[in-house]
């Protein structure tokens, strides 16, 4: 697992998943301080050559500068990392 997984709450994963389910869009946002690392994990609707009608869009900012981004169609997937 990721170091990021640990921000997010079983309770935000839940909301994660019923956003998917209703197409409704969310924004949660988490920081850790001490490991220099925020993220925020955010429902959008997906573009046409997804699957489904919604996705999950995860960022990442290190504290060194890096930032990163990935889309993912579930909460499984975005735990799993593809």
């Amino acid at each position: 697992m990721s170091r990021w997984t640990s921000l997010l709450t079983a309770g935000d994963l839940d909301e994660l998943r019923e956003a998917l389910r209703r197409g409704r869009a969310t924004s949660l946002e988490r920081e850790a301080p001490a490991i220099r690392l925020r993220v925020r994990v955010s429902t959008q609707r997906a573009g046409p050559v997804w699957q489904g009608p919604m996705l999950i869009r995860l960022e990442q900012w290190e504290g060194t500068g890096v930032y990163s981004t990935q889309l993912f169609d579930s909460v499984e997937a975005m735990l799993d990392g593809h």
